[in-house]
């Protein structure tokens, strides 16, 4: 669509020797296509040398500017733009990164092999359009305890979505704008759906949640368009804390960090070095149905490769991955409440749970999300206080404590089988931070508040 052109019409102009088409306007880009040959320069010379095309905001000067670069002498408003592709006698390019709702001047211009001899074409004008995204409301999926996804439908030019800042926020009131709100920055490529993991949210927390963005503009970017509201709540941790009966008063939680359901085998839960806060990410591939462990960049090691002292306890600091994500009064357990819990519970034996796992993956080939149905089988076995309630772990899950001793040896709550597949769990060690081991959060009443 052409919003207009050299002689004001709406019709592509026409001009010999050049065959100029400005087509394919957008908010932010433009296709111009040249056929036939620029006077002078041979095709041989067009081949081996440069062409593009020049461009600038709509002026009185426009022309001139073009003339004085054919000239040699550049000016930086007269904008060059060479990374089209030459096809024969044919020249296309598509400029991103305009100004919405305004005019430009174009030429088409060629250099030959030498770098001497410049020549342009006849100067046509164009309008980009006016940005009016389609914005709708957001789709709140998989809302968990502290985290959940955000999917909304944008209407709008995947070429445009480039240049604008979008994401997704999180208010605690209704009518939330960017100030004042928790953001989450959209980085991926546009395919007409902004699609957003909402981390590190609070729990049992009611949120309104809409789409922001921001487009490029004279003067800089504009100013914050939003989208309608969508309102949800997050589900209460504090349904996942068991209450044991310990002396402590600690409860356990039902499940692993980052996992919100037991019906799951082991290794599909989140596992984590010692003293990090990433999540390895933990995949399925769309067609074998197979679970693969990603590494992920241990953050506390010097230039050299050596750990950082985070001290001789980490449950409920900075570097305790429950604490970080849970927030308020949960922590990952302590050497002591690891020997609490075998001291004061009992086992179960060997129980068996059959069910179906569906897991939504990404598709590289198609490029888009799919959900997968798998056949789950997990042997657990169940953990249970004095007071008759109980918690389940799988076997071979081994669990982080926060507790490291003077050897840099950190202490795990493993849970192995024993002859005849008799449940047990055992308090061990591991020297060095970089085992991929499950965390297990416990809710501690003693701790002081935030």
């Amino acid at each position: 669509m052409l919003s207009s052109c050299g002689d004001g019409s709406s019709d592509p102009v026409i001009e010999e020797p050049d065959a100029i088409i400005a087509g394919n306007i957008s908010t932010t880009f433009f296709t111009a296509t040249v056929t036939g040959s620029f006077s002078g320069i041979s095709k041989y010379d067009l081949a081996l040398g440069k062409s593009g095309i020049l461009y600038c905001e709509k002026s009185d000067n426009a022309e001139n500017m073009f003339k004085q670069w054919k000239e040699g002498n550049d000016n930086p408003e007269c904008k060059v733009f060479d990374k089209g592709k030459m096809n024969s006698d044919s020249y296309s390019g598509t400029i991103g990164g305009l100004i919405p709702d305004t005019e430009y001047m174009f030429c088409l211009f060629s250099i030959d092999k030498d770098n001497k001899k410049r020549e342009i074409s006849a100067v046509h004008t164009f309008r980009t359009l006016t940005f009016e995204p389609g914005i709708e409301a957001v789709k709140m999926d998989s809302i968990h305890y502290v985290d959940a996804l955000a999917k909304v439908r944008l209407t709008m030019d995947a070429k445009d979505a480039e240049y604008c800042e979008i994401g997704v926020l999180l208010s605690e009131t209704a009518d939330g704008k960017t100030d004042g709100s928790i953001l989450f920055p959209y980085s991926d490529k546009f395919k007409g759906t902004v699609r957003v993991e909402l981390k590190y949210i609070k729990s049992n927390q009611e949120y309104y949640c809409r789409l922001y963005m921001r487009y490029p503009t004279k003067n800089g970017m504009s100013d914050w368009i939003y989208g309608p509201e969508t309102s949800f709540t997050t589900k209460d941790l504090m349904d996942t804390a068991i209450d044991l009966g310990l002396p402590s008063g600690i409860r356990w939680a039902g499940f692993s960090l980052g996992d919100y359901d037991f019906a799951s085998t082991f290794d599909k839960s989140p596992l984590f070095y010692w003293g990090s806060s990433q999540e390895m990410v933990i995949y399925i591939d769309a067609k074998t149905a197979k679970y693969e462990i990603t590494d992920v960049r241990y953050e506390h090691v010097d230039a050299q490769g050596n750990y950082l002292d985070l001290g001789n306890e980490i449950s409920g600091t900075e570097y305790d991955a429950a604490h970080q994500r849970y927030g308020g009064k949960w922590r990952m357990p302590t050497k002591a409440d690891l020997e609490e819990l075998i001291e004061n519970c009992t086992l179960s034996s060997k129980k068996t749970l059959y069910h179906k796992h569906y897991h939504y993956v990404y598709n590289y080939q198609d490029n888009a999300y799919r959900q997968v149905e798998t056949d789950d089988v997990v042997d657990y076995f169940e953990v249970t206080g004095s007071n008759g309630n109980n918690i389940r772990f799988r076997f071979y899950e081994s669990i982080w404590s926060g507790t490291c001793d003077e050897g840099n040896a950190i202490y795990i709550l493993y849970c192995r089988p024993e002859e005849g597949f008799r449940p047990s769990i055992k308090l061990e060690s591991v020297v060095g931070r970089r085992g991929r081991y499950c965390i297990r959060p416990v809710w501690d009443p003693n701790m002081p508040d935030e």
